[in-house]
């Protein structure tokens, strides 16, 4: 634990250092304009990764200047290559925890983002617009050569919707735009292109505007939908297993709207969640939480109506046979991967062990949360 520790302190003040050195400013001389709007940052819910010999932690660094404004209502989440706008502007970054070597690995070419390691740290997953549209990129450390993994275009809507690797490290799980769909078709399903104004030959004179509350739709278990909630098309996409040596992509789950995605310890079972509406009279987002056997490709629903704000605080045990996630209303459940009732394991009163970024810790032996 020292150890770690230790390890912990010294990749901070590294990344410090980093970030600080990166502003091109001495300590008692005032920062000029362009200076100002080049000081380097990390970027917002953009996950640290370490290697698994701890010996280099790959980040996401935005600078600002990179950053661009569109007058198109129908690019304002993602960009014309298929960026999530979040990470426009970003690099990137290594730095050797034993050395204290720093550099951009990508270069400010294009955008790119959300580095993780494979299980072995011999590859290095990210994001990136770099071949003109977004796609998944492997960075070889031994050879130090990039390479475009396929041609599907991730579609993360958070910064934390990283791609996940399996553990034997043949296979990434990602998030990409639903299959044969374009950038500009998914697009349109967020923010309609508005039809041309159609000159009627009426004079122009005294209009009358009229307003109305939108219909709701209820879903099963309490959920409601918009009956107009296209701007909710940014959360949609497919789940895709994408092979690393060949790049072939295979679409397992179709037109859902995922925000989280885990492959089990044992590489058997993809767990996810589907936004399914807010809860009726509330703000509370309700999510389908299903599981994915990847030996025998198909899915099952496990907790039908899961309350958690971002649909990310989910974990597996070591073994991976249960599966569990806190609730937005501070409590800490448990499901089978078998199936079953999902149990309350923090009934009564108790402090809120809601975190909508966090998921629960296991111990080693799985027996405790």
């Amino acid at each position: 634990m020292a150890f770690l520790l230790r390890k912990a302190a010294v990749i901070a003040a590294l990344i410090v250092v980093v970030v600080s050195a990166a502003a091109g400013a001495a300590a008692d001389t005032p920062l000029t304009v362009s200076e100002s709007l080049g000081v380097l940052a990390f970027a917002n819910r953009m996950p640290i990764a370490l290697s698994p010999d701890g010996e280099w932690v790959a980040y996401t660094v935005e600078d600002d200047r990179k950053r661009e404004s569109t007058s198109d209502e129908r690019y304002t989440f993602y960009t014309r290559s298929g960026v999530f706008t979040e990470a426009v502007g970003c690099d990137v970054w290594l730095t050797n925890t034993r050395t204290g070597e720093s550099r951009n690995l990508t270069q400010g070419k294009g955008t790119s983002s959300s580095p993780v390691w494979s299980p072995d740290g011999k590859q290095l997953a990210f994001y990136s617009d770099r071949g003109g549209m977004e796609a998944i990129w492997i960075w070889e450390r031994g050879s130090g050569q990039m390479r475009q993994l396929s041609q599907a275009i991730p579609r993360p809507f958070f910064n934390f919707q990283v791609v996940r690797w399996s553990p034997d490290g043949r296979t990434i799980l990602a998030k990409v735009l639903p299959e044969g769909m374009t950038v500009e078709q998914a697009a349109d399903l967020i923010t309609p292109p508005i039809a041309p104004a159609v000159e009627s030959g009426k004079k122009k004179g005294v209009t009358v505007q009229v307003f109305r509350a939108e219909p709701v739709k209820k879903e099963e278990g309490g959920a409601k939908r918009l009956e107009n909630d296209s701007w909710m098309n940014r959360y949609l996409g497919d789940l895709a297993l994408i092979d690393v040596a060949s790049g072939k992509v295979e679409h397992i789950v179709s037109n859902i709207k995922p925000l989280g995605y885990w492959f089990s310890p044992d590489g058997q079972t993809i767990a996810y969640d589907d936004w399914k509406g807010i809860e009726e009279n509330t703000q509370q987002p309700v999510y389908e939480l299903a599981v994915y056997d990847v030996a025998r490709r198909r899915s099952r629903v496990l907790v039908p109506k899961a309350e958690m704000d971002y649909g990310i605080s989910v974990s597996f045990s070591p073994d991976s046979r249960t599966i569990a996630y806190l609730t937005t209303k501070g409590d800490c459940y448990a499901v089978p991967v078998a199936g079953g009732e999902a149990q309350n394991l923090t009934p009564g009163k108790h402090s809120s062990f809601s975190n909508d970024h966090r998921a629960p810790l296991w111990d080693a032996s799985g027996q405790h949360i």
